[in-house]
């Protein structure tokens, strides 16, 4: 009985450590420079540096687990925070837009529209 428990002690331990082999635990500069996907990998700080739908450069810094986004994740444009947005197993929790006024709670999509905009209006006072 006692090698019994043992054997399968040793099995749920093989099973645990080749469970979490198949992600990476770091990043490839072709990942960080693609908007912030998690597949694949299983890593703390991970970072992403891409141009939106906006045309604007934006730096990502957040957590995957398990090839899923997972944790906060801190939208920046230059040293301009934009969103601080919670993910749960991949999925958006909430989203704190940083604007001038203060945070506003609403979704990633709309926040960012929402500097989209503001960056369209300024540009437009320029010219």
């Amino acid at each position: 009985m006692k090698k019994t428990l043992i054997l399968v002690a040793i099995s749920l331990v093989a099973a645990l450590f080749t469970s979490c082999s198949s992600y990476n635990n770091f990043q490839t500069t072709e990942q960080m420079s693609q908007p912030f996907i998690c597949t694949g990998l299983h890593l703390k700080n991970a970072q992403w540096n891409f141009v939106d739908d906006y045309g604007v450069k934006i730096h990502v810094d957040g957590r995957c687990h398990a090839g899923r986004r997972h944790g906060q994740f801190n939208f920046f444009e230059g040293n301009r925070m934009l969103a601080k947005t919670k993910f749960s197993k991949d999925k958006e929790i909430k989203t704190a837009c940083i604007l001038p006024a203060g945070q506003m709670p609403t979704t990633l999509e709309e926040c960012m529209n929402i500097h989209a905009n503001a960056r369209n209006k300024a540009q437009n006072k320029k010219d």
